[in-house]
C-alpha cells in the first residue's frame, strides 16, 4: 500500500509502523486503538511526503526506513530536454524511443542465442563434430548474431546522428535547469521564496507553446527573460537585487569571469582594491556623472560587472539602476514586457496557485476582482481563519464548477492549505478554476503550496515606468491623454513616499483603488476636466492629507500633471496624443526604470539618502 502527500504522522500510522505483530491462534495480528485486524506477513506500507524534511527524520527513527529523493542536475536537463523534444519535434524522440527499445530487444535477443548455445553444448553427447545438430545451431547463432550486430552499428550509427539533432535544444534544457537550482537559492532570503520544479516547469510549457516551431535561440531567449520576470516579481525590493544577481550570474557566466565575483562587490577585496587604486583618476571623473550607470569609465578596463561594484562601493544612490540596466542589456529584457498582474495570471493554469506576497498593507484584492470580470469569471473570496472546514467545501466546488477562489490572510492558517496539495494534483480540475492566495510572509507558510505556487510580492514597485507598468492591467484599450496623466500621477504620488519624510511629511496609505477612482471619476467627467482635478486633491488624494505643506504640493502636482504639457518640475518625456493603449505603452517605456529623484522635482542628493536605506 502506497500513501501519497503525507504532511505528518497520524496516530494510527505510528501504531501500523509500530508492527507489533501478536498471534491469535494462527492469525498474525496487530492491535490498533480497540481493534484487532488480521496482517498479511507480505504486507508493505510505503509512504510519500513532499512536506516532510531532514529535520523530521529523527521521528520517523524506529518506525521506517527513509529514503530521500534528490534531483541532480543532468538527470534534470535530461528530462526537460525530452519535453523540448516532444513538443517541437516529437517525431525525433519517437526514433529515438524506438531506436532504444528496438537495441535492447536485440541485445536479449543475443543473450538468449548465446544460452541456447550453452544449452546444447552442455546436452551434447559424444564427439562434437559429429553432432550435426551442435554444428548447424552454431552455425545459426554465428549468422544471427552477425546479422544483430550490423542492425546494432546501422543503430549506433542513427542514434548519432539523432543525437546531434536532439542536442540542439540542450541550450534550453541548461538553462532551465540552472534555474531551478539557483531559485532554490533564493528561498535562504525568505522562505516564502520556496520554489518547486513544477513552477519552472510551468514557465516551460509556457515558452514552448507560445513560441512553437521558433529556433532554439530564440526559445531560450524567451524562457530566460519569462524566469527573470518570475524572481523580479516575487521577491521585495529589499530582496530583488542579490536574488537577480545570483541568478544572471549562473545564467551569463561569460559575463562574470570571476568565480568570486560577489567578493568585489565589498571593500574587502584587496586584488580589487589594488585596481581601484591604480585607475582613481578615471573613476572619479567617471562616479562624478549625475548616472554613473549609463556610462563607462575611460580606461582602467573594467568589466560591466566590476563597474557595478564600483557603484556599489562609491555610488551606492546608483546601484539598484546599475544592476536593473545590466540584467536588461544580458537578458535583453523589453523596455515595456507583461505587466505583473499578465505575468502571474497567463504563466500556470488551473493546477498552479496564485500567491501574493503582501507587504506594507498592500492589497491586491481589487485588481484580482477586475481581472475576473474583465475575462468574466465568477470569482469567490474567502477569509482563512482557525476553523476553514467550510472553506474547504467551497475549494471542492469551485474546483468541478470551473470558478476563481480567492483566500485571504493564508497566514493564518498557513499549514491548513497543505491539505489542498493533493487536490490540486489531482487530474479531473476544471480548466477554468484559478486558486488565488494573499499571505504575509509567515516561516510556517506550507511549503508543499509554496513549491507549486507562482507568486508575487505586492508592494509599491520602484520606478516610475514599473510603477506605471503594474497599473497598466487597469488601462482601458481605447486610451486618452487624460489616463495616462492619471496614471502618471498616481505613480509619482507613490514615488514620493518611497523617498520617506523627503517626500511626504507624514506616511500616507494610497492604494492602486485611488487610481481605480481616478479613473472612474475622469469617465464620468469627461467634458468637465476641473471637477476631475478638484476631486483629485479634495477627496481622492488630499482627504488623506493633514499637513498643509503636502496638500500644497498635492495641487501643484495635479495642476502641472494633468496639463496639455504635462509636468515641468522633472525631466519627462514629451506629452503626447493618446487614442490607444499601446500609445500609453510607448511613453511609459521612456520614464526610468528606476526610482529616480530627479522626476519627482527632489534634490539631487535625495538619492543618497534612499540608498542608506536600500543598499
Amino acid at each position: 500500500l502506497m500513501i501519497e502527500n503525507i504532511t505528518r504522522l497520524s496516530s494510527f500510522l505510528v501504531e501500523v509502523l509500530k508492527a507489533n505483530v501478536h498471534t491469535v491462534g494462527t492469525r498474525p495480528s496487530i492491535k490498533i486503538s480497540d481493534k484487532v485486524i488480521d496482517i498479511n506477513p507480505n504486507f508493505k506500507l510505503l509512504l510519500a511526503s513532499k512536506t516532510l524534511s531532514y529535520a523530521d527524520l529523527p521521528s520517523l527513527s524506529g518506525l521506517a526506513n527513509p529514503v530521500i529523493f534528490s534531483m541532480t542536475r543532468k538527470g534534470l536537463e535530461h528530462q526537460l530536454l525530452s519535453v523540448a523534444l516532444l513538443a517541437e519535434q516529437p517525431e525525433l524522440e519517437e526514433k529515438m524511443t524506438t531506436l532504444v527499445k528496438k537495441e535492447e530487444e536485440l541485445r536479449l535477443k543475443i543473450i538468449k542465442i548465446e544460452n541456447d548455445l550453452l544449452d546444447t553444448l552442455i546436452k551434447s553427447e559424444g564427439n562434437i563434430l559429429d553432432n550435426d545438430k551442435l554444428i548447424n545451431s552454431l552455425q545459426s547463432s554465428k549468422k544471427s548474431a552477425k546479422e544483430i550486430k550490423q542492425t546494432l552499428d546501422e543503430n549506433s550509427r542513427i542514434k548519432e546522428e539523432l543525437a546531434i539533432e536532439r542536442n540542439k535544444y540542450s541550450p534550453l534544457a541548461a538553462s532551465a535547469a540552472t534555474s531551478f537550482f539557483h531559485i532554490q537559492d533564493i528561498q535562504s532570503l525568505d522562505n516564502m521564496y520556496t520554489t518547486g520544479l513544477h513552477c519552472i516547469t510551468v514557465i516551460f510549457d509556457h515558452i514552448l507553446k507560445k513560441y512553437h516551431q521558433k529556433p532554439v535561440e530564440k526559445l531560450q531567449s524567451e524562457f530566460i527573460k519569462l524566469v527573470v520576470s518570475f524572481v523580479q516579481n516575487m521577491t521585495s525590493k529589499d530582496h530583488e537585487v542579490p536574488a537577480l544577481l545570483h541568478l544572471v550570474a549562473a545564467l551569463f557566466q561569460r559575463e562574470f569571469p570571476s568565480q568570486n565575483w560577489f567578493n568585489i562587490m565589498s571593500p574587502g577585496d584587496r586584488e580589487f582594491s589594488q585596481k581601484l587604486a591604480a585607475g582613481e583618476r578615471e573613476l572619479s571623473s567617471w562616479l562624478a556623472s549625475e548616472y554613473p550607470e549609463n556610462e563607462s569609465p575611460k580606461g582602467g578596463n573594467f568589466s560591466k560587472v566590476e563597474q557595478m561594484a564600483v557603484i556599489a562601493q562609491r555610488r551606492p544612490d546608483r546601484f539598484a539602476a546599475s544592476v536593473s540596466n545590466f540584467i536588461s542589456r544580458i537578458a535583453d529584457l523589453p523596455e515595456s514586457g507583461l505587466g505583473a498582474m499578465e505575468f502571474i495570471s497567463q504563466v500556470g493554469g488551473a493546477a498552479t496557485p496564485k500567491l501574493f506576497i503582501l507587504s506594507g498593507g498592500a492589497d491586491p484584492t481589487n485588481d484580482i476582482a477586475g481581472l475576473a470580470e474583465a475575462q468574466g469569471q465568477a470569482l469567490v473570496e474567502a477569509a482563512l481563519e482557525e476553523d476553514n472546514d467550510a472553506t474547504f467545501a467551497v475549494f471542492k466546488e469551485c474546483l468541478r464548477s470551473g470558478k476563481w477562489l480567492l483566500l485571504k490572510n493564508c497566514h493564518l492558517a498557513s499549514s491548513w492549505l497543505e491539505k489542498l496539495e493533493g487536490d490540486l494534483a489531482a487530474p479531473d480540475i476544471h480548466e477554468d478554476f484559478r486558486l488565488w492566495l494573499t499571505s504575509e510572509s509567515v516561516p510556517s507558510f506550507s511549503p508543499a503550496i509554496l513549491r507549486r505556487s507562482m507568486k508575487m510580492c505586492v508592494e509599491a514597485p520602484p520606478g516610475l515606468r514599473r510603477s506605471m507598468e503594474r497599473i497598466s492591467d487597469l488601462w482601458p484599450s481605447r486610451m486618452s491623454s487624460d489616463h495616462l496623466q492619471l496614471a502618471l500621477l498616481h505613480s509619482l504620488i507613490l514615488e514620493r513616499k518611497g523617498f520617506g519624510s523627503l517626500g511626504w511629511s507624514q506616511e500616507y496609505d494610497f492604494t492602486v483603488a485611488d487610481i481605480r477612482a481616478a479613473l472612474a471619476v475622469s469617465a464620468k467627467m469627461r467634458n468637465r476636466p476641473g471637477i476631475t482635478e478638484k476631486m483629485l486633491e479634495g477627496v481622492i488624494y488630499g482627504s488623506r492629507m493633514h499637513n498643509p505643506f503636502d496638500g500644497s504640493l498635492l495641487k501643484l502636482m495635479v495642476n502641472e500633471t494633468m496639463s496639455r504639457e504635462g509636468p515641468s518640475f522633472g525631466k519627462f518625456p514629451k506629452m503626447i496624443s493618446v487614442k490607444s493603449k499601446a500609445d500609453a505603452l510607448s511613453y511609459t517605456a521612456k520614464l526610468p526604470a528606476s526610482r529616480n529623484s530627479d522626476h519627482l522635482g527632489l534634490a539631487k542628493n535625495s538619492g543618497k539618502a534612499l540608498a542608506e536605506h536600500l543598499v
